[in-house]
C-alpha cells in the first residue's frame, strides 16, 4: 500500500524554506512586540504599492502607444499613482483598507492551466482588481489544459509540494470527473481541494446543474431559431448537432426549446424510417420545413442527414454547431449559479473541511465527498423526452 510522505529536508528547495521560515519568525517576533508599528509599516507598503504599480502601468502605456486602447492602461497607471499618493499622506485610510487587501490580494491566488499550472508554479494574484469586468466574459481567464503528468502519484506528491512552497492552504477545483479525480488525490496528500462542476455538458452524475450549462444551450438555441428562418424559406429540413460530449442534456432541452419535429440522444434508440414517416405525414398537412436536433455523442450527422433526405425527397441540410457553444457572454442563471457555488467552497475551505464537491440538488447548493460524486450515476430526461415525441410534429 502507498504511504504518505513526509515533507523532507532532502527536498531540494529545503535551503529557500529554511530562510523563509526563519525571517517569518523573526517578522512574528517584530509584530507580537510592535503591533501598532507593524500595523502602520504594512500600510505605509500598502501605499508604495500602489505608487509603484502605477508607475509601471504608465511606463507599460507609453511603451504600447502602437496598440489600441493604450489610453486606458496609461489613465488607469495616473489614478494609482494619484491614489498610492493620497494614501501615504494619509496612512490612517491606508490602515482602514488594510483588512481588504489582506482579503483581496494577499489570501487568493489562480493556478493557470489547472494541474498542468500548479506543477508548474503558475500563478497569478486574484484580487478585486484582477477579477473586475470578468464576470460577463465566457471561457475561462485562467486558461485549460491536460495534465497526463498528474495521473500518476508522483506528479500528484509534485503538485502537493508545490502547494506547500507556494503557502497554498486549499484549491478551489472547476471542472468535470477528471478534475474531481485529480483532487481527490491531491486532498489525499494533505492538501484540501473542493470541485466545482463547470462542464456545458451537464454530464456530472452528482449535480442537477453545471457551470455554462445554460449559457450553452441558450447559445444553440439562438442558433437553431436562426436555422429555422432558412429552412422556412427555402422548404428544407435542418439536422443539428449540438454539443454534450457522450450526454444528450443539451440537444433535448434545446429540441423542446425551439419546437424540434425530432430529437436523438446517445441515451435513447432511434429509427430513422419512424422519423421519415412522421415528416412525411406532416408534410401532407402543409408544413414543409423541419428542425432535428442530434446531440454531439450519436455522432453520423451527415449520414441521418443523407437518409432522410433519400426517404422523404425533402431537401435536408446538416449543421454542426461545434464550439460556438463554449463561448459568449454567461447568463443570469450561470453567474448566479457559479456564485453560489464557489461562495459555498470558500466557506467549507475556511473550515478545513476538503475532498468535497458543490452541486446542485433539488435546485439547491450542497456538497458531496468526492468518491460518492464520482459513484453515482446521473439519470436522463425522460419526462421531457416522452413530452417532446408526443408534442412533436
Amino acid at each position: 500500500m502507498e504511504t504518505t510522505e513526509t515533507y523532507s529536508s532532502n527536498n531540494r528547495y529545503w535551503w529557500l524554506m529554511l530562510i523563509i521560515g526563519i525571517l517569518s519568525i523573526l517578522c512574528g517576533i517584530w509584530v507580537f512586540r510592535n503591533p501598532v508599528e507593524s500595523y502602520f509599516a504594512l500600510a505605509v507598503y500598502f501605499s508604495i504599492m500602489f505608487i509603484l504599480y502605477g508607475i509601471g502601468e504608465i511606463v507599460n502605456a507609453f511603451a504600447g502607444q502602437r496598440y489600441r486602447n493604450w489610453g486606458w492602461g496609461l489613465a488607469v497607471g495616473i489614478l494609482d499613482l494619484v491614489i498610492g499618493f493620497i494614501l501615504l499622506g494619509n496612512l490612517a485610510w491606508a490602515a482602514d483598507l488594510l483588512p481588504y487587501v489582506v482579503g483581496f490580494i494577499l489570501m487568493f491566488v489562480g493556478i493557470l492551466r489547472g494541474y498542468n499550472g500548479l506543477l508548474n508554479g503558475e500563478v497569478i494574484e486574484m484580487n478585486a482588481r484582477t477579477v473586475s469586468g470578468i464576470i460577463q466574459r465566457g471561457g475561462t481567464c485562467l486558461y485549460t489544459a491536460r495534465c497526463p503528468e498528474f495521473r500518476d502519484i508522483e506528479g500528484v506528491k509534485k503538485g502537493r509540494d508545490k502547494c506547500l512552497e507556494m503557502g497554498l492552504d486549499g484549491i478551489v477545483v472547476i471542472g468535470g470527473d477528471g478534475s474531481f479525480r485529480g483532487a481527490a488525490d491531491l486532498s489525499a496528500q494533505g492538501i484540501p481541494c473542493i470541485g466545482l462542476p463547470g462542464t456545458i455538458d451537464n454530464d456530472i452524475s452528482c449535480t442537477e446543474y453545471t457551470i455554462g450549462y445554460d449559457t450553452a444551450m441558450n447559445t444553440a438555441m439562438e442558433m437553431i431559431d436562426k436555422i429555422r428562418d432558412t429552412a422556412q424559406s427555402h422548404d428544407r429540413c435542418s439536422v443539428v448537432e449540438v454539443m454534450g460530449r457522450n450526454a444528450g442534456y443539451i440537444a433535448i432541452n434545446v429540441a423542446a426549446a425551439v419546437g424540434a419535429e425530432a430529437v436523438i440522444t446517445p441515451e435513447k434508440p432511434y429509427d430513422l424510417n419512424a422519423i421519415a414517416q412522421k415528416m412525411e405525414q406532416t408534410k401532407k398537412s402543409g408544413k414543409t420545413h423541419f428542425i432535428i436536433v442530434v446531440a454531439e455523442g450519436v455522432g453520423k450527422t451527415e449520414y441521418i442527414t443523407r437518409t432522410l433526405q433519400d426517404l422523404t425527397g425533402i431537401e435536408s441540410r446538416a449543421t454542426i454547431l461545434g464550439h460556438v457553444q463554449r463561448g459568449g457572454s454567461p447568463t443570469v442563471r450561470d453567474r448566479v449559479v457559479a456564485t453560489e457555488m464557489g461562495y459555498h467552497a470558500v466557506e467549507l475551505l475556511e473550515q478545513g473541511i476538503g475532498n468535497r464537491v458543490v452541486g446542485m440538488k433539488d435546485n439547491k447548493i450542497y456538497d458531496v465527498d468526492i468518491q460518492e460524486a464520482l459513484s453515482m450515476k446521473k439519470p436522463f430526461e425522460d419526462e421531457l423526452y416522452k413530452i417532446l415525441n408526443e408534442t412533436a410534429f
